[in-house]
């Protein structure tokens, strides 16, 4: 778990302080007070406070988020953002994503091919960003071949049979 002197500089504190100063491109807030809530002091809720507010964001139903938005960065937060990576790339959009926390699927994934990488200070989200909409062309391509990785590659069938020959070649390990 993170430390709570270390949420404001984690990436996705980044991106909430960052979504306060340009709405207009960045749609950023917390959904769980739970990298607060393992804090051992109380300094955590102020840290909390300062970054959004106090203020968490409201549910939306997935499948109105995902259909409705052209771009989605993931971040780490406390953990990597395990259901959120598939669930974009499935969507049809941009993914713009930091990650220092990996899923299994990660080294199949190629940088501005399937997704557009980000640093973890999220210095260059914004002139990215910036060059994804001035290359609509780029963008859906980048969009695409996600889409396209996630069909290949996430559907429950896939997955299956990936974990189905991982356990398959685990298992000849201990036969012998």
């Amino acid at each position: 778990l993170i430390e709570p002197s270390d949420i404001p500089n984690a990436p996705r504190s980044l991106l909430v302080i960052l979504s306060s100063g340009c709405p207009s491109k960045l749609d950023a807030k917390f959904t769980t007070l739970e990298p607060f809530d393992h804090a051992k002091d109380k300094s955590s809720k102020q840290i909390f406070n300062d970054l959004c507010g106090g203020k968490l964001a409201k549910w939306i139903d997935p499948v109105e988020l995902y259909s409705k938005n052209k771009y989605f960065v993931s971040a780490d937060g406390c953990l990597a953002a395990w259901a959120r990576v598939p669930n974009i790339l499935a969507g049809g959009s941009v993914l713009m994503m930091q990650n220092e926390y990996q899923q299994y699927f990660y080294p199949g994934l190629q940088p501005w091919v399937h997704y557009v990488p980000v640093k973890k200070d999220m210095s260059d989200l914004f002139p990215a960003y910036d060059y994804l909409v001035k290359n609509p062309k780029l963008a859906k391509k980048i969009a695409d071949n996600g889409a396209a990785f996630a069909d290949e590659c996430l559907s429950p069938e896939a997955i299956s049979k990936y974990f189905g020959k991982l356990l398959s070649q685990l298992s000849s390990c201990y036969a012998s």
